[in-house]
C-alpha cells in the first residue's frame, strides 16, 4: 500500500514517515490534466467511508464532503479530500502515482476484492506498505478483523447520533432486510430470516479465526438484544467467507451485512417488538416476500446518508419536464414539516439543501416546471449522481 497524499497534516504518525508538510508540496500552476486526475481520485474503490466533512488543513475555511474517507486503485491509497487539494492548491503528487494514473488512461483499474481487503486491513492498522514490499504477507483473518475493528468503534448507546441519523438508519435497515431476504429465499432459509447467519447456510465449514472470535465476544459483552449479537458475529463470519476465496452467486446482493454495519456506525443498534425500534424511528419488519419487492438502496456513502437526515416529516419531489423524466429529473426538492413549521428546500449545486420557493410558486400557478413525489431511495440516487458529477467538474 502506497499513500498518494502522505503528508503529516493528513495522516497519523502510525502510517510511517510522511513526505513532510502539505503546504511545502504545492505548485504555482495546475497539472495540464488536472480535471482527469481529479476524476480518477473521485472514482477510486471505497476502502472506508467516513461520515460528514473534513476541514481544509491549509486554512481556507472550506469543508470537503467525505474528506476523511479512504480510496484505492488497488496499489495506491488516498484520502477523500485529495481531489480538493489537487484542484484548489495544486498539490504535487508522487511521480509513480501520476504515471499509474496516466498509464491507465485516468480510468480506475477493475476491482480486485481480495487485494482491496488486504489494503483496507493494512490501512485500518496504520501500517502502510513501502514501495519495496509489494503485496505483503497474507493474513488469513484480515477481512474479519476489519469488521471487528468497525464493531469495536461503535458507541451502542449514542442516542443523539441515533436521532440525528434516524432517516438514513431506517433506509439502511430496510436495505439489510431486502438483501438478506434475497439470500434467504435463494438458500431456503426463510425460517431464520431476518437476523440470520448466512454463512451457516452458504458455507458452514467457514469459521472465524479463534483469536478474532475471542476478541469479538469481548467486544459484544453487554450488547443487546441477542439477535444483534448474532448479526454482528454473522458480519464478521461473512468477512471470513470472503477471505476464504469461495465463489458466491453473482446475481445475489453483495455483502448483505454492510447496510447493517453502516447503520450501527450511525447510532448503534435496535430492539425488536412489533416493529424494529431503531431509537428514533420504527421500521416494519414485513415478510421475506415483501422485502424481496423493496427497491434496492445502494447509496451507502456517508455524504449521501447525511443529506437524507433531517428533522421532521419529509416528502421528496422530482422536478420533471420534457427530456427530464422521473428517473433523471432536473432537480429534487423536499418539504419538511417540523413542529408545525413547513420548510421547502432544494438540493443545489452547492451539494446541500437550501431554501426554495419552487413548491410555493407552483401552488400559486407561477411555475410551469412540474414535479412528482418520489421516495427517499430515488432522492438518494439523484444526490449520489449530483455529487459525482459536480465534484468531478470542480
Amino acid at each position: 500500500m502506497k499513500i498518494a497524499d502522505h503528508f503529516e497534516e493528513l495522516w497519523l504518525p502510525s502510517y510511517g514517515p510522511s513526505r513532510g508538510r502539505l503546504r511545502v508540496h504545492l505548485d504555482n500552476s495546475a497539472y495540464p490534466d488536472e480535471k482527469e486526475i481529479c476524476q480518477y481520485l473521485l472514482a477510486g474503490h471505497d476502502l472506508f467511508n467516513v461520515m460528514g466533512s473534513s476541514d481544509d488543513v491549509l486554512g481556507s475555511g472550506e469543508t470537503i464532503l467525505g474528506g476523511d474517507s479512504l480510496y484505492s486503485d488497488g496499489e495506491w491509497i488516498w484520502r477523500g479530500d485529495l481531489w480538493f487539494y489537487v484542484r484548489n492548491c495544486h498539490v504535487i503528487l508522487p511521480d509513480r502515482f501520476l504515471s499509474r494514473v496516466r498509464g491507465y488512461g485516468y480510468v480506475i483499474p477493475a476491482e480486485d476484492p481480495s487485494r482491496l481487503m488486504d489494503i483496507a486491513a493494512r490501512g485500518g492498522r496504520g501500517r502502510p506498505e513501502t514501495e519495496s514490499e509489494g503485496a505483503g504477507p497474507e493474513v488469513t483473518d484480515d477481512r474479519s478483523r476489519v469488521v471487528l475493528e468497525r464493531l469495536r468503534a461503535i458507541d451502542w448507546s449514542d442516542d443523539a447520533a441515533a436521532y440525528e441519523h434516524a432517516n438514513s438508519r431506517a433506509l439502511l435497515m430496510r436495505e439489510y432486510l431486502r438483501r438478506t431476504a434475497v439470500w434467504a429465499k435463494a438458500y431456503d432459509a426463510e425460517v431464520s430470516w431476518p437476523f440470520l447467519d448466512l454463512v451457516q447456510v452458504v458455507a458452514p465449514e467457514v469459521e472465524i479465526a479463534p483469536t478474532v472470535a475471542a476478541e469479538l465476544e469481548e467486544t459484544l459483552t453487554g450488547v443487546a438484544p441477542s439477535s444483534l449479537k448474532r448479526t454482528c458475529r454473522a458480519a464478521v463470519r461473512w468477512a471470513a467467507l470472503g477471505q476464504s476465496g469461495g465463489e458466491l452467486p453473482a446475481e445475489l446482493p453483495t455483502n448483505p451485512y454492510e447496510p447493517l454495519l453502516v447503520k450501527f456506525e450511525r447510532g448503534g443498534g435496535y430492539f425488536v417488538e412489533e416493529f424494529i425500534d431503531l431509537n428514533g424511528v420504527m421500521v416494519r419488519l414485513g415478510t421475506v416476500e415483501s422485502n424481496l419487492a423493496a427497491s434496492p438502496f445502494l447509496a451507502l456513502a456517508p455524504t449521501i446518508l447525511d443529506a437524507l437526515d433531517a428533522e421532521g416529516e419529509i416528502t421528496y419531489y422530482a422536478k420533471i419536464s420534457d427530456g427530464y423524466p422521473r428517473s433523471n429529473p432536473r432537480g429534487i426538492v423536499r418539504r419538511r414539516i417540523d413542529e408545525g413549521q413547513t420548510y421547502d428546500e432544494a438540493f443545489t449545486r452547492n451539494l446541500r439543501w437550501e431554501p426554495t420557493e419552487f413548491l410555493r410558486l407552483y401552488e400559486l400557478g407561477h411555475n410551469e416546471v412540474d414535479h412528482v413525489e418520489i421516495s427517499a431511495v430515488e432522492a438518494a440516487r439523484f444526490i449520489d449522481s449530483a455529487i459525482t458529477k459536480l465534484t468531478a467538474t470542480r
